[in-house]
């Protein structure tokens, strides 16, 4: 029985505000509003709930596994209120600093934690601009285990030849590519001693996700070293001198959501990790810019964090 079949509009308004009176309340209704409506097609927040999901693939969990906690910033919009949580994980309070890294407290906007056996995932959102206002997401997925990260960048594909019946979808160069380039490239692999074997070590992949159309749609990942090959391919510009992607130009010369994820989980794809020295760097030079990021990392789970769920076990 919901709220609305036992009392009117106007008690259930009543009703909503005095839990919102309670502050222990107000971060679970907060991702109790926010699974009820789906994110507008073209916005930052689905392209943010996106990366948050492929996070939970790549560490081996469903994309509707609860969370064991979340941690929300007063007042700040953030995709984690998309996604599943235990009754009592999530609590609202000033934002959490990234790993450590207090340079950046200030723009997280929501942490989560989900657990796998041993091992749990710590997920972070954050942003200097508000998530209306940024113009992109990047996922960074570090994982503790294998010691590899990878960064993926965003950005859209648009229909070409008509909303309703396109003939291909592609993407269109934007203001921000180059920019996004010149840094990527500063974190090229560098000679030092391999940490571990990689079939790739390159950390920078592209996901071009379709503008409009279902999340099951077809998505298109590139590694960056194969994205500046097209790049310098006549056959990919414009007569402006563009860069126009698409999936019939491409011919199937691509990797799909499923490759790169059993990639990653198996560690064979990424930079190494082993310091989390370029991690910081990268961090902060993404900050810098207007995108949304999402990190993610995969680390052994604490002790407090076991005892604490088994005391929640304990009350369920």
């Amino acid at each position: 029985m919901t709220c609305r079949d036992a009392y009117g509009p106007k008690e259930s308004i009543k009703l909503i505000e005095k839990l919102l009176a309670i502050e222990a309340n107000r971060g679970s209704l907060r991702t109790l509003a926010g699974g009820l409506t789906k994110p507008r097609s073209e916005s930052i927040e689905r392209l943010q709930l996106d990366a948050l999901k492929m996070a939970l693939r790549a560490f081996g969990l469903p994309e509707d596994a609860p969370a064991a906690t979340m941690n929300l910033a007063r007042g700040s919009k953030t995709g984690l209120t998309r996604l599943n949580v235990h009754e009592d994980g999530v609590i609202e309070h000033d934002a959490r600093a990234v790993l450590g890294y207090e340079f950046i407290d200030s723009d997280v906007r929501g942490q989560a934690t989900f657990r796998k056996g041993n091992q749990t995932l710590e997920v972070y959102t954050a942003n200097r601009r508000k998530l209306e206002e940024a113009f992109g997401v990047d996922l960074i997925y570090l994982n503790l285990f294998h010691r590899n990260a990878v960064l993926v960048q965003y950005k859209m594909l648009k229909p070409q030849g008509g909303e309703d019946n396109p003939l291909d979808w592609v993407y269109r160069e934007d203001e921000h590519l180059q920019k996004q380039l010149k840094t990527m490239r500063l974190f090229s692999p560098s000679h030092r001693t391999a940490d571990g074997f990689r079939l790739s070590r390159e950390a920078f992949y592209f996901k071009f996700v379709r503008r409009q159309g279902p999340e099951t749609s077809t998505n298109i990942l590139l590694p960056l070293g194969h994205f500046e090959e097209l790049l310098r391919d006549p056959a990919f510009r414009t007569a402006r001198g563009n860069v126009r992607l698409g999936y019939k130009g491409l011919d199937g010369r691509y990797m799909r959501q499923t490759a790169f994820i059993d990639l990653l989980q198996a560690g064979y794809i990424g930079s190494d990790a082993s310091t989390t020295e370029h991690l910081r760097a990268l961090i902060d030079s993404v900050l810098s810019g207007d995108d949304s990021l999402v990190i993610a990392v995969q680390r052994l789970t604490h002790q407090h964090e076991k005892d604490g769920d088994h005391q929640r076990l304990m009350r369920e």
